[in-house]
């Protein structure tokens, strides 16, 4: 039996058909019709979204021991008045880079110059490829003109594109981004223009405006889809609010995308990534008290205990409470 999932413009069922599937029995001109197999490993990338504030060593060392992901993106290193030095590069890199998995650098700033060059430390420190950080929506970030600030400078975007690219050379760099600033239609005043550029290898897109934060929006798959187009023929990357089910893997179908990027649904369910890869995988709750057992065994502080038991059950539940009394 092939499982397949059947999408159409307007919907996405799961079916099992007898394999080989016969597609003539199928009227293709009434509507666009995708089919994904479900049953093989496919080509489509599953990233871990880079999590600020959560990915330290001992979270690293956890998602690392249990073989959780299948390449990293960091969270970002700032560059501001100088391009950090090696040693700084090397320690930030260090926890990923132990998991032999590829591991892109995701920077953060606004000078070309010194992004630049920090991308060709941590190239040259073994990082897979470069990525910039359009896309945070904190207000502190955002104040310093960086981040999701970024994308009200589109030319500046542009200009820091060619100068990390050519610093990275074949290596990949790629782009994060979210919709825009305060309307998700500014995502036209950028992406076509950094498309065009020639300077970027692959487009993460975060669906929501920097002021919607990660608040939930209405309209997530028609704003997919307008990316997608403006995108081209760079490999695009969707990202927010993504899970393992039939309607994430509609949009990457309907979008021709590249593949997903999931963050705190992937920390509700550390195995989610594997399962969505087609490797073994047990359910979400065991899962989770796997990873919090070995996450507990590496002697982390009380805080971050606390940290990772609220991402992984919620403030509510009675393992965060349980904890919390201790």
């Amino acid at each position: 039996m092939l499982n397949c999932l059947f999408l159409t413009k307007n919907f996405a069922v799961l079916l099992k058909y007898p394999f080989p599937f016969d597609l003539s029995r199928v009227e293709k001109k009434a509507f666009p019709i995708y089919f994904i197999n479900m049953t093989k490993k496919s080509d489509y990338q599953f990233w871990p979204g880079p999590m600020e504030g959560v990915a330290h060593e001992e979270f690293v060392g956890t998602v690392n021991e249990l073989d959780l992901v299948s390449r990293w993106m960091t969270p970002f290193l700032r560059v501001s008045e100088i391009a950090p030095p090696q040693k700084t590069v090397a320690r930030f890199l260090k926890s990923f880079l132990a998991s032999g998995k590829p591991v892109v650098l995701q920077l953060m700033g606004d000078d070309p110059a010194l992004l630049a060059e920090t991308a060709k430390r941590g190239i040259s420190l073994g990082a897979s490829g470069i990525n910039l950080n359009c896309g945070c929506p904190s207000k502190r970030v955002v104040r310093h003109h960086s981040g999701g600030a970024m994308l009200k400078q589109p030319s500046q975007i542009t200009e820091i594109c060619r100068a990390v690219k050519e610093a990275v050379g074949n290596r990949e760099f790629s782009l994060k981004f979210r919709s825009g600033s305060t309307d998700w239609r500014e995502i036209g005043d950028f992406l076509p223009g950094v498309a065009a550029s020639g300077a970027v290898d692959r487009f993460f897109y975060h669906c929501r405006t920097v002021a919607e934060a990660y608040n939930e929006i209405a309209n997530r798959r028609e704003r997919f889809l307008a990316a997608a187009e403006m995108a081209g023929n760079i490999p695009l990357v969707l990202n927010g609010d993504l899970d393992d089910s039939a309607v994430s893997f509609a949009l990457l179908g309907e979008c021709r995308a590249a593949g997903l990027m999931i963050a705190r649904n992937w920390m509700r369910d550390p195995y989610l990534l594997r399962r969505c890869e087609k490797k073994d995988a047990p359910d979400a709750e065991t899962g989770r008290e796997e990873f919090f057992r070995v996450f507990c065994a590496k002697n982390p502080p009380r805080g971050a205990k606390l940290e990772i038991a609220r991402m992984l059950w919620g403030a509510a539940s009675p393992q965060f409470r349980a904890l919390c009394e201790k």
